[in-house]
């Protein structure tokens, strides 16, 4: 059973995240906190597995309770805040104890019923997926051993392809169903001004709501979303942020930026996959998504119109999994459903 410690200044918050996890088959809501103060107290007394935490509270702020409760426990930390989309890198101070964060924004009563409950999953799998780190830590990085098998779908995937993408990506979303429950975002290096056309040519071969990506907009199951032209794409607190930052390795969009910021999101609960292409973008991405334990696979060379970018994720050790291209869309569905890739013989 997990052991749940809630802290938020709102009693109308802590009674429907009370409701929400106590209905949830394995988890156990051992105590309410209203204040940092309160939270690192019971922290303390209760010893929990996962605390979800507020960040600006009355009192001790969140990120102070953070960093007592990561120094004194081995509890970790979901962040569900209510200004979860306006936060940034630079909000955090570069601590160990309250580093790989996830973040999630929290849920407003005006979204619609399908948003909410998109929402209400996502704040179900990331306690589960902070419980697994809580109760069985993951081993160093160094060599880049094989990552802890969660048993939890994950919470977003990411794809990085170059030279042969457009037809891989068609190929992949053509045997999804339009009931995938997790959102997937892509970069695809592509002519300036053809993003547009591209999800538009996937969403007329697919049963997944495909789009170029709008900034600030939430995440959601069974959607797509495509890097538009000359811009990053990231995910923050569950919605996607666009920005013109410098170009990385001469590319922007980046998959590295992408992967990357998946990596730090939602560590373990991410996914990401590197398809045909030349270079070495999201390489970077990839591998740090493999040392959180997150699942990482690269496309075969059978099966790639330019073994580039899945050959030098394969040979850096990023990629935790070679798969020819028709068996990724098996594997994400095996993801979906199971939170884990079978291993490939």
């Amino acid at each position: 059973m997990i052991r749940c410690l809630i802290a938020d200044d709102s009693r109308f918050f802590r009674t429907y995240l009370r409701e929400l996890l106590a209905s949830t088959p394995g988890i156990e809501v051992i105590a309410e906190a209203a204040s940092g103060e309160e939270a690192v107290s019971l922290a303390l007394l209760h010893k929990p597995h996962v605390v979800t935490m507020d960040l600006y509270m009355r009192g001790k702020g969140g990120l102070a309770a953070i960093r007592e409760i990561k120094r004194s426990t081995t509890a970790s930390i979901v962040v569900i805040s209510g200004f979860a989309d306006r936060l940034g890198s630079d909000d955090f101070p570069s601590h160990p104890e309250i580093s790989n964060l996830v973040i999630i924004e929290k849920p407003r009563a005006s979204e619609e019923a399908e948003s909410l409950s998109a929402q209400a999953e996502l704040i179900r799998n990331a306690v589960r997926s902070a419980a697994v780190s809580a109760l069985e830590p993951l081993a160093p990085a160094e060599g880049l051993k094989p990552s802890a098998i969660t048993h939890q779908p994950p919470l977003c995937i990411g794809i990085v392809a170059s030279t042969g993408g457009p037809e891989a990506l068609e190929q992949i979303f053509r045997q999804l169903p339009a009931t995938f429950p997790i959102p997937i975002m892509v970069v695809q290096h592509i002519a300036h001004g053809f993003s547009q056309r591209l999800s538009q040519r996937l969403l007329s071969t697919s049963n997944l709501v495909i789009h170029v990506a709008r900034h600030g907009e939430r995440l959601m199951p069974g959607n797509v979303y495509v890097a538009p032209d000359d811009a990053h794409m990231s995910v923050w607190g569950g919605r996607i942020r666009l920005s013109l930052e410098p170009e990385i390795n001469g590319l922007r969009p980046s998959g590295t930026a992408l992967l990357s910021s998946i990596a730090k999101q939602y560590g373990r609960l991410g996914v990401g996959v590197i398809l045909t292409g030349m270079g070495n973008d999201g390489i970077t991405g990839l591998k740090l998504l493999r040392e959180r334990g997150a699942p990482t696979i690269a496309q075969g060379p059978k099966s790639s119109v330019v073994f580039g970018m899945p050959r030098v994720a394969i040979e850096s050790g990023a990629a935790q999994h070679v798969l020819e291209l028709s068996d990724i869309p098996g594997a994400l569905l095996q993801l979906a459903a199971k939170g884990q890739v079978a291993q490939a013989q």
